[in-house]
């Protein structure tokens, strides 16, 4: 019986201490009911060059350097801060201007911020939805697909960047060294019905 409820005990312990992260892209703040682990800027490969990683990081923004030597290394990777491209005037209503100081959302390096869920064992990231849907989850944020552009660019990832991104100081020099853009749908055997040819694709961040 002590065994049983040692037992009992442990699981209980490693429920009750449960919890998990995720991170909202294109934001400083995390939503109400999670707390910030860290804040950082959102980082990629350079938009034209090989190698490197496909991923999108979020890059702390207090960084520290043990080892290393400064200079560009020839054959290193690179790791760049990401610019939301939306120089196609029809993306540009994609996004709230909120969070903004001058209204201008585009060619903004954009911020990120690593979230903590407190008694929650999952999530999830919905592409298609600006909601959880009939999940049973609890949405975190929402906004639009983003990902490099397709024309002449590097394979990247897919990122759920919230519709009300905040940029970040200083932030608009168009330096173009990573950029990405919103992600449009292509259908034919994704089936046009329900989805529609060249709409931008909604998402959502949810937990459980």
């Amino acid at each position: 019986m002590k065994v049983l409820a040692g037992l009992a005990l442990l699981l209980f312990v490693s429920f009750s201490d449960a919890g998990t992260t995720f991170t909202r892209w294109g934001r400083k703040v995390c939503p109400t009911g999670a707390s910030v682990l860290y804040k950082g800027y959102m980082t990629g490969p350079n938009w034209g060059a090989g190698g490197s990683g496909s991923n999108t990081l979020c890059a702390h923004e207090e960084p520290k350097f043990p080892r290393g030597t400064a200079g560009r290394q020839g054959s290193a990777g690179l790791l760049q801060g990401i610019e939301l491209d939306l120089n196609i005037p029809a993306m540009k209503a994609l996004f709230l201007t909120d969070n903004m100081n001058g209204g201008e959302v585009t060619n903004q390096d954009m911020p990120c911020v690593v979230c903590y869920v407190a008694d929650s064992y999952d999530k999830i990231m919905i592409p298609g939805r600006p909601d959880c849907g009939s999940t049973g989850f609890d949405l975190q944020y929402h906004g639009y697909l983003v990902s490099q552009m397709s024309d002449e660019r590097k394979r990247g990832e897919f990122v759920c960047m919230d519709e009300s991104p905040e940029g970040t100081t200083g932030g608009t020099a168009d330096n173009n060294n990573a950029v990405v853009y919103p992600v449009e749908v292509g259908c034919g055997s994704l089936p046009c019905n329900p989805y529609i040819d060249g709409m931008e694709m909604a998402c959502a961040v949810c937990t459980y």
